[in-house]
C-alpha cells in the first residue's frame, strides 16, 4: 500500500494567495524565468517521492518558486537520525510519518 499526502495551498493556508499578490512574493521568480514560467508553475502539479536529506529541501525550493500543487510520498517516519538533515524532522515530530 503506497500512502500520500497532497499538498497545495489550500491545505497549508485557509486564505490563499490571491491573484495579485503573486507577482509581490514569487517577483523574483518572474525576474529570472518570466511571468509566463511563473503562471506555469502555478498551473504545475509536481510529485515528489523521498523525503529525505535532499526531498525535504526539494520541496522546500518548489513551494518557494510558486510551484501550484505538490504531492509527498515517503512510507518512512522521522528518526532522531534525520534531524539534522530534514526540514520536517524535529523532536516534536519524531516516530509520525513524514508525510
Amino acid at each position: 500500500m503506497i500512502l500520500y499526502f497532497t499538498f497545495n495551498n489550500s491545505v497549508t493556508n485557509p486564505d490563499p494567495i490571491k491573484p495579485n499578490n503573486t507577482g509581490k512574493r514569487f517577483s523574483g521568480v518572474s525576474k529570472v524565468y518570466g511571468i509566463e514560467a511563473l503562471n506555469r508553475f502555478q498551473a504545475s502539479h509536481i510529485a515528489i517521492i523521498g523525503l529525505g536529506g535532499v526531498g525535504s529541501w526539494v520541496v522546500e525550493g518548489l513551494v518557494r518558486s510558486g510551484i501550484g500543487s505538490i504531492t509527498l510520498i515517503d512510507m518512512d517516519h522521522v528518526t532522531e537520525s534525520n534531524i539534522n538533515r530534514q526540514l520536517q524532522a524535529t523532536e516534536d515530530t519524531l516516530g509520525m510519518a513524514k508525510t
